[in-house]
């Protein structure tokens, strides 16, 4: 790996970046079915949920894989019991996300949900700072269940929210199309923020452990992990502090990113999911911001129903 000053780091960066703005600017100006139509993603509410589900996939690789070193490195678990101590996550994330779906799909609320996610979210990463050497077991269960649920929560709230959002005008097949692509840009936003993760994680955790124990164990976290209970006492609680506090440096970091995210969802304006189709001979609703009854108002389109995005501008 090469210093973040280097050329050779920082001309891939910059041609990335250029590429991706050519690519933008072909797709709008240019191409006549353009792969990702720009006005999926230049919505703001679309947009703000987007950036979201980047910053959630980011937290969620940020614990996947940088909390397995806490446990082996700190608490001297091995491999297998690492990934048993992932339950709290993974057993609140999975019910969290059901739950919510059904309380979407009876209120037709999103944004509330979105709030939520990302506040339980917040205090999950901020108890994330109390982890050190002498945390218990049920502690670390407790302190870990939070982050799971916030994060179960959003994978149902912002996946429905982006599509929910993306502007589309047309015929019935071509709002579809915009629609189905708006949700396949969900899991790419996702594996993105999960793989920035991992490295801003490995940089931030690198430097950190420079720090403390010097430059010869800068890129050897992972494997130094499970070795850590085989050194002598005295030279155990220097390392496993090292890990603590490197590894705070991680929570920090997802902690600040998910206020972020969650503060500008109190941007984004606030629909309902789902509208009765209208019956034969009636008009159809189409449904704006909730509040009000002036934010019903008639459609001819009876085909397809969708609430309308133009305030989320």
């Amino acid at each position: 790996m090469f210093a973040w000053g280097s050329w050779k780091t920082i001309l891939p960066l910059v041609l990335g970046i250029v590429g991706l703005i050519a690519f933008g600017l072909y797709s709008e100006l240019l191409s006549k079915n353009p792969i990702i139509p720009l006005r999926i993603i230049t919505n703001r509410t679309a947009a703000i949920n987007y950036f979201g589900m980047f910053i959630h996939g980011f937290v969620q690789f940020g614990i996947t894989f940088y909390l397995p070193l806490y446990y082996q490195g700190v608490k001297g678990y091995s491999p297998l019991i690492a990934g048993v101590a992932a339950l709290p996550q993974c057993a609140t994330a999975g019910p969290s996300t059901a739950i919510t779906a059904a309380l979407i799909s009876k209120t037709h609320r999103l944004k509330i949900f979105s709030l939520i996610g990302w506040a339980i979210l917040v205090l999950g990463l901020g108890l994330f700072q109390d982890l050190n050497i002498n945390t218990s077991v049920a502690a670390w269960i407790f302190l870990n269940v939070p982050s799971g649920v916030g994060i179960g929560i959003l994978f149902s709230s912002v996946a429905l929210a982006t599509q929910n959002a993306a502007e589309s005008t047309g015929t019935a097949e071509e709002v579809s199309q915009v629609k189905t692509m708006a949700a396949c840009l969900n899991p790419f936003f996702r594996a993105i923020g999960q793989a920035v993760a991992i490295a801003v994680g490995q940089a931030a955790v690198d430097n950190q452990v420079k720090h403390r124990l010097g430059a010869a164990y800068g890129n050897q976290l992972a494997g130094l992990a499970p070795l850590v209970k085989y050194l002598l006492p005295d030279q155990q609680a220097i390392v496993k502090q090292a890990f603590v506090d490197s590894l705070r440096v991680v929570w920090w970091v997802l902690f600040a990113l998910a206020i972020s995210a969650g503060l500008l969802v109190s941007l984004t304006a606030d629909h309902r999911i789902l509208v009765k189709p209208a019956q034969d001979g009636e008009k159809a609703i189409k449904v704006t911001d909730i509040g009000t009854p002036s934010s019903f108002e008639p459609v001819t389109d009876t085909e397809h129903v969708r609430p309308d995005s133009q305030s989320a501008k």
